[in-house]
């Protein structure tokens, strides 16, 4: 589906706008469901693989948050993603193997969006729920505008 068909202006836009009001209280979900949806138009096989990798790099972005190894967390994340990147835009190139098919539709524009929101949460710049202890109600990691100090070199 293309941005300017008149599918999506006259039918995908509209049930996607309707919906924001009317599941106003569910409208995250209804936009990442319409997300999915108007991913999977493309290719519905790519699905499974979009879905885990924002997963795992949420997964990723809460160990980040939480602190201890939050670097090695941030490494760890970034080779995958771009592992995951090189894997379906050049493994063919690299083996001498032709693609079977095309990669997933804007794998590189969902990876680097990926890479950014890590690196977000090792700055500190994404509100993520933090541990709780017993009896507390969940906290989310503060909005800072500078990364994490790192220890002072002696002057």
């Amino acid at each position: 589906m293309l941005f300017h068909s008149q599918i999506f202006v006259f039918g995908f836009l509209p049930l996607c706008l309707t919906g924001l009001v009317l599941f106003r209280r569910w409208a995250l979900w209804w936009l990442i469901g319409m997300s999915f949806l108007f991913y999977g138009w493309w290719n519905v096989a790519h699905i499974p693989l979009l879905a885990a990798s924002i997963l795992a790099n949420y997964a990723v972005g809460l160990r980040i948050a939480r602190g201890p190894h939050a670097r090695a967390w941030l490494i760890g994340g970034v080779a995958a993603d771009l592992a995951l990147l090189g894997w379906f835009k050049y493994a063919g190139f690299l083996f001498g193997v032709a693609p079977t098919e095309a990669p997933p539709l804007a794998i590189s524009f969902f990876t680097f969006q990926q890479i950014m929101f890590l690196t977000d949460c090792w700055g500190g710049r994404v509100g993520l729920p933090l541990p709780q202890g017993e009896g507390e109600s969940p906290q989310c990691r503060p909005f800072s505008t500078t990364p994490p100090s790192s220890p002072s070199s002696p002057t």
